[in-house]
């Protein structure tokens, strides 16, 4: 439901806030815009979001963060 997202939205920024407030932040706003992008397409494209799809988003979320803290540590 829009309340569990929420509670689950709001315990994650607490912690990402409280581990890495600038990058931690930057990795959450660029997955939270990709992940909505993805859902989006593929719900263009599809008539719904299977597990394979939230699989595949989760990846990509994966990588964003990935991505954005390996360039923090360079």
């Amino acid at each position: 439901s829009f309340k569990q997202v929420l509670v689950a939205t709001i315990i994650t920024l607490l912690v990402v806030l409280l581990v890495n407030p600038g990058y931690g932040l930057l990795a959450f706003l660029g997955v939270a815009l990709v992940s909505w992008l993805a859902a989006h397409l593929v719900l263009r494209l599809l008539p719904g979001l299977t597990g394979d799809v939230y699989g595949a988003i989760n990846e990509i979320g994966e990588v964003i963060v990935l991505l954005i803290f390996s360039a923090w540590l360079s």
